[in-house]
C-alpha cells in the first residue's frame, strides 16, 4: 500500500486532515469496483451513535467489508485509549478493520496494545 504524504502542514485542521485521508483513501480505493468512503458518519446502534471520520465500504472476492477510519491531528503522540475507543466501535457496529491515521507517533504502550490485537 502506498504511504501517505509525508509533508503534511501540521497546522491543518483537524476536518481537512479527514477530508485529506477520505480523498487519499478514495484513490487508493480506485482499483476496486465497489468502493466508498465517506466523511463524518454517524453510525446508530442499540447501544448509542458512534462518530466515524470516514468509512469505508468495499466488495472483494464475494465479500463486503466495512472500514472504520479515525484521523488524529494532535501535536503529541496518541495515547492507547484511541485505539481501545477504536476497537470498541469496531465491536459495537460489526466493523471488519479499523484503521488510524496519525501526523504524530503512537507511545510505546500503545504498539504493544496493537500487536495484542492483531
Amino acid at each position: 500500500m502506498p504511504r501517505p504524504p509525508e509533508n503534511i502542514n501540521a497546522e491543518i485542521s483537524p476536518r481537512e486532515f479527514e477530508l485529506l485521508v477520505k480523498d487519499y483513501l478514495m484513490n487508493l480505493g480506485k482499483e476496486l469496483n465497489t468502493f466508498t468512503a465517506t466523511h463524518d458518519v454517524k453510525i446508530h446502534r442499540v447501544d448509542g451513535e458512534y462518530q466515524i471520520d470516514v468509512f469505508a465500504e468495499f466488495d472483494f472476492l464475494g465479500a463486503s467489508f466495512k472500514v472504520l477510519i479515525e484521523c488524529k491531528r494532535y501535536k503529541n503522540k496518541v495515547k492507547r485509549e484511541v485505539v481501545q475507543l477504536l476497537f470498541d466501535k469496531l465491536r459495537a457496529t460489526g466493523s471488519h478493520k479499523g484503521l488510524i491515521f496519525l501526523l504524530r507517533g503512537f507511545k510505546k504502550e500503545q504498539s504493544l496494545l496493537q500487536k495484542s490485537m492483531e
